[in-house]
């Protein structure tokens, strides 16, 4: 399945919503790839891609997909571009549109989704913050509301998390070793209102991952080799780490964090 010539080191994955697909982005060349892994889950393959497209250059953390399966949220990292990939046609992927914003996009990291379906969340590594794209015309996202230049709670703004709840959205600190609680109620003037700042649990965190019923995040934190739970549900403004698991072996360099929708369980890689 794996083509090292279009994907040459490849990232993180998304889920279509009908989970017959995986959609994946490449740190090292401009490329999207649509992976039919329903057919034969054995034997995944590559049924369409885009290649050479400038808006993906670098894009191999940001990936996400829309609520309907129609489109899947694309970023283009050294572009400072957030783009829209049309998936309806899984062997045809094309590019819906995009925006693409020096400040507000400061090297794109990571992308989530609304509950409802309308707005797409970014961080912003460079930009240290949170910039909220209203996607309700795929063909013309733009940029609602965001943060930017948080050096202390948004340092690096690396993972992002959605309540299942909408409302709040929980984004990782990359290099301030930190999780921050952010109000997105106004799209328009997203705000942080809580956080943890240098935790020593959480060494470099990544991805975030939210549990079911919004109460908990779970962040991977990478160079502390292993994930930590911390309570964002019962005060907003006071987020607190409530346990953490560490292992050298089996959560070595952790980047990234799932919830089952099936269990108390959390899977880490």
């Amino acid at each position: 399945m794996f083509d090292s010539s279009l994907l040459g080191s490849p990232g993180i994955i998304a889920l279509s919503a009908c989970g017959n697909f995986v959609f994946m982005v490449s740190e090292n060349s401009p490329a999207f790839a649509v992976v039919d892994v329903g057919t034969n889950s054995s034997s995944p393959i590559i049924v369409g891609s885009i290649a050479d497209d400038w808006r993906l250059e670098g894009a191999h953390a940001g990936i996400a997909a829309s609520l309907d399966g129609r489109f899947a949220y694309a970023l283009g990292h050294t572009a400072d571009t957030f783009v829209v990939v049309n998936v309806t046609d899984p062997t045809d992927p094309t590019v819906a549109g995009s925006v693409t914003d020096s400040s507000s996009l400061d090297y794109a990291y990571y992308v989530a989704t609304s509950v409802d379906g309308q707005y797409a969340y970014v961080s912003t590594c460079d930009g240290d913050g949170l910039t909220v794209v209203d996607v309700t015309d795929p063909r013309n996202p733009t940029i609602a509301g965001s943060i930017t230049g948080d050096a202390t709670t948004l340092n690096c703004a690396s993972g992002v998390g959605v309540s299942p709840h909408g409302g709040m959205v929980y984004v990782a600190g990359r290099e301030s070793d930190s999780l921050a609680i952010v109000n997105v109620s106004d799209p328009t003037a997203p705000s942080v209102v809580g956080s943890i700042v240098g935790d020593s649990r959480m060494n470099r965190p990544m991805g975030i991952a939210v549990s079911m019923d919004g109460s908990l995040a779970f962040v991977a934190a990478s160079w502390s080799n292993g994930v930590v739970v911390v309570d964002v549900g019962s005060d907003p403004t006071n987020p607190v780490v409530l346990g953490s698991i560490a292992s050298s072996s089996t959560l070595n360099n952790c980047h990234n964090a799932a919830q089952s929708p099936h269990a108390d369980i959390v899977y880490a890689t």
